[in-house]
């Protein structure tokens, strides 16, 4: 009787013993650190339980059941540890893809930065080229405001000399186109007076021809026909009393 418990006990010790250490190597490397650990505590107190307790089989039975289902929960927690710990490999290659990415994107924002480096200072370069020639320029202009307005300077006393020339120029033109004009005047004045002369002598002999005409050509009758006159003129015919008549009838005085 005290034989077979004994003999049966050491059985069931060195069968979960053997069930244990196959299971710590099968999960060992594919286990986490803490499930391993934990999984390492439980087998050794259940190996020093088995060794020390010596109980009937009927309890020792419904002590496998209950660590047969420890063992499945155990199970359950390592793959569920398993496909945490796939999700975080797959989390750690999407991280590392995006790391290789950053790093492409940065290694191409490096680049862009040494190209817009090397442009800034080919810009420097023409900024300060535009801007010693610019300088350059202003210094010339500079110097040709400062002749400009030497030459304009000149130009304008130049130009006061000239106006004060014509001035006196223009001060003898007049003088001598007054004393020109005084002449012309006097001469005109006595050609006036020459001419008025001569025009009144003139004058004078024309009346006196006319009285002679008309004294010659006076008839005791007129002429009617077609607006005749003795003196053919008929202002003066009209002036001297001769009048037309119709029907060409002479008229006697």
């Amino acid at each position: 009787m005290s034989t077979h418990p004994v003999s049966s006990r050491s059985a069931t010790v060195q069968a979960y013993q053997s069930f244990h250490i196959q299971m710590f190597a099968a999960h060992r490397h594919s286990t986490p650190k803490g499930a391993t650990w934990t999984m390492h505590v439980y087998w050794r107190e259940l190996y020093v339980t088995k060794l020390v307790s010596a109980k009937p089989t009927s309890h020792v039975v419904a002590q496998n059941d209950q660590l047969r289902l420890r063992v499945e929960d155990l199970e359950q927690q390592l793959r569920q540890s398993q496909t945490s710990q796939l999700d975080m490999q797959n989390r750690v290659a999407a991280s590392e893809i995006a790391l290789k990415d950053a790093e492409e994107a940065t290694r191409a924002a490096g680049e862009e930065c040494y190209q817009l480096q090397e442009a800034v200072a080919i810009l420097a370069e023409h900024d300060a080229h535009a801007r010693k020639l610019l300088s350059n320029r202003a210094h010339m202009m500079k110097e040709a405001l400062v002749a400009s307005r030497v030459r304009v300077r000149q130009a304008a006393q130049n130009s006061q000399r000239q106006r004060m020339e014509v001035a006196a120029l223009m001060s003898q033109e007049r003088q001598k186109v007054d004393q020109e004009r005084a002449a012309i005047n006097a001469q005109v004045e006595s050609s006036m007076a020459a001419a008025s002369t001569v025009m009144q002598a003139a004058t004078k002999l024309e009346v006196d021809r006319l009285k002679l005409e008309l004294e010659a050509y006076k008839e005791p009758w007129v002429y009617v026909a077609r607006d005749k006159s003795p003196t053919k003129h008929k202002d003066l015919a009209r002036h001297l009393g001769l009048r037309s008549m119709s029907l060409n009838v002479p008229q006697p005085y």
